[in-house]
């Protein structure tokens, strides 16, 4: 069972970072790829830190501070301008 979970797992965690790396980089290179898995695991990790430190762990706390890091990223994302 945990073997089908990872991928679904590991897709969320990237996730957030996706739209600042193919901002970056753009959607026909690997690099916006590679790189916006890196920022969104990284940034994923940090905030699941910061709701256990807060003393906040639990499924809707973790969902909730995944979702809003979402909402940000893809925020600056769009700020952020086009690749060329």
């Amino acid at each position: 069972m945990i073997a089908v979970a990872y991928p679904l797992i590991f897709v969320a965690a990237v996730a957030p970072g996706l739209p600042i790396g193919l901002r970056l980089f753009g959607t026909r290179h690997a690099a916006g790829w590679v790189s916006g898995a890196l920022i969104g695991y990284g940034l994923t990790q940090l905030t699941l830190w910061g709701v256990i430190v807060l003393g906040l762990a639990s499924t809707p706390a973790f969902t909730l501070a995944w979702l809003l890091l979402s909402i940000i990223t893809t925020a600056i994302a769009r700020a952020m301008p086009r690749e060329p």
